[in-house]
């Protein structure tokens, strides 16, 4: 078991302004997070650890201890370091609990990790990891981790496949005999085991409303969008940004996008069309083409105007040094480093895509030598996912506790649910940097986390969007 510090500056710094400095181990017990060793996975003859992290002092063997511990899942081989792996896990897990609190949702962070490389990799041995997984979990020597009352565990990088989660789902199911909410363990489902159909693109969607929402707060008509990463996350953002061409939003155009392969841009008007037949395609992980290449191909067929670039190694010429107004990280932590952050080719700001995808000295090197740069941190900009997710579990509660009636919201009432979720969110970070007086993206999400950790310590009134939100509901 381990962990590692949590409080970054930048939270002590908020907690100190707010007065509640002095609760530094309140603020650390809810926050910080402890990796489980649950053993290897062994796939083709690979064999890598797995972890599973949690945070918050509650016990997670006992439901009636603590809230469920709450995120995803991604096979990631990071270094290939041990230790490196470990701490990652940790990282993220307590990131997770920071979206919960930018979201308002009762769940401890978690997450899961499994140092394997899947190059090469089918749907097969991606669910055969998954059902190793849920093996190892309830087979943890301080107890079982299957219970959805304690746990709860989605589609991450290289997992994200409706039926990679489903492979889940059954293992759950076949270590509990006649335990009904079996199914309700994980999110990302396919539909026939209970899933919710927006759930895919929920991340995405969440990036493109919070950049359409600052936008309009900034009194900005139109943006630029490059975006490091064609994955779940930045092909679904590619996708909804074409719907901010309509209804008075400000026009968000996709000049360029990336992947390993290369990158894919236009000069054309609009940007980037990416219709949802290929933002589901190239969203899923059981997609194994090239993508930036794929794309290219696709828009050639369709007579658009794109340009594509095969990745050469070393190229200081990179999505990063692309000029943009924003640019999107939405692949792996550390992106913007103090190496890119130098060429960073956005004129006005960062959608954090990805989790941590600006490291500490990047973004003190934005405060010195590029003030007023728009961080949208990833904490808040791909938080929406978690609340999706959360929508999904109680959905799949409800179902059973109906006696199976379909109680899962459809498509269009979860978008709707989710774009009031992630208006609201968007405008409490701007509120909240009205009551610090910054437009610091770091501080304004520091506060929101802040003032939920220690509720009273400001209060901002959020009567009315409550409102929209339930009747969107």
């Amino acid at each position: 078991m381990s962990e590692t510090a949590v409080l970054e500056p930048i939270l002590i710094e908020t907690m100190q302004e707010f007065g509640v400095e002095g609760r530094r181990h309140e603020a650390e017990a809810q926050l910080g997070s402890k990796a489980l060793y649950l053993g290897e996975t062994v796939i083709n003859g690979q064999r890598g650890p797995t972890w599973r992290a949690y945070s918050g002092p509650e016990s997670i063997a006992d439901p009636a201890e603590g809230e469920a511990g709450r995120g995803g899942w991604r096979i990631h081989m990071y270094d290939g370091n041990h230790a490196t792996g470990e701490k990652g896990v940790i990282t993220l897990s307590t990131s997770m609990r920071k979206k919960f609190a930018l979201q308002g949702l009762p769940y401890r962070g978690a997450k899961a990790l499994t140092m394997l490389d899947v190059t090469g990799w089918g749907l097969d041995e991606k669910k055969s990891a998954a059902r190793q997984l849920m093996t190892l979990m309830h087979n943890y020597e301080e107890g079982p981790l299957d219970n959805h009352l304690i746990d709860g565990i989605a589609g991450d990088l290289g997992t994200n496949n409706p039926r990679i989660m489903d492979a889940a789902v059954d293992q759950v199911a076949a270590q509990n005999p006649g335990y009904d909410y079996a199914w309700a363990l994980a999110t990302g489902t396919s539909l026939d085991h209970g899933g919710n159909e927006f759930r895919p693109e929920a991340t995405g969607f969440g990036l493109f409303v919070s950049l359409r929402e600052r936008l309009r707060q900034k009194g900005m008509d139109e943006a630029d969008l490059t975006i490091q990463g064609m994955g779940a996350v930045g092909i679904w953002l590619a996708h909804h940004a074409v719907f901010s061409h309509r209804d008075g939003n400000p026009k968000i155009n996709v000049r360029a996008m990336d992947d390993r392969d290369g990158m894919v841009y236009t000069e054309g008007k609009e940007g980037l069309i990416v219709p949802f037949e290929i933002a589901k395609k190239m969203g899923d992980a059981a997609f194994q083409a090239p993508k930036a290449a794929y794309f290219h191909g696709y828009s050639d067929g369709q007579g658009l105007r794109t340009t594509y670039r095969a990745a050469i190694p070393g190229d200081t010429k990179n999505i990063l040094t692309f000029p943009t107004d924003y640019v999107a990280p939405c692949a792996l932590p550390g992106t913007i480093n103090i190496k890119s952050v130098v060429a960073l080719g956005a004129r006005e700001g960062s959608l954090g895509g990805a989790n941590n995808d600006t490291t500490q000295e990047a973004y003190e090197w934005n405060c010195e030598f590029r003030p007023g740069f728009d961080e949208i941190t990833g904490e808040v900009a791909n938080s929406e996912g978690t609340h999706v997710s959360h929508i999904e579990r109680t959905g799949k509660i409800a179902t059973v506790d109906a006696g199976g009636k379909n109680m899962m919201p459809n498509r269009e009432q979860t978008m709707a649910q989710s774009e009031a979720s992630m208006t609201a969110l968007m405008d409490r970070r701007e509120r909240m940097g009205k009551e610090l007086n910054t437009t610091d993206g770091r501080k304004m999400a520091a506060g929101l986390i802040v003032a939920n950790l220690f509720p009273g310590v400001v209060s901002l009134d959020d009567t009315i969007l409550a409102a929209k939100i339930q009747e969107a509901a």
